[in-house]
């Protein structure tokens, strides 16, 4: 098995707004994730990817997009 392995998604799902200064909104995303996974030993990889979402029916937020770094550890 190679040491890394890339992947390319697609994610849908919604958001919601319920803080107490505020009225409740809610709405829907969708968009792609890429990223790397890296097996750092038998029990344990890391995955650094990047995220970009477009929102839908949710005030004053057009687009969500990021970076992450994770850990996995299997047991």
């Amino acid at each position: 098995m190679p040491q890394y392995r890339p992947y390319v998604g697609f994610s849908l799902g919604t958001v919601s707004d319920n803080s107490l200064n505020q009225k409740d909104t809610s709405g829907i995303y969708y968009g792609l994730n890429a990223g790397m996974l890296f097996y750092v030993s038998d029990k344990i990889d890391a995955d650094l990817s990047y995220h970009y979402y477009k929102v839908k029916e949710f005030e004053n937020v057009t687009a969500l997009k990021g970076a992450t770094l994770g850990f996995h550890y299997f047991y």
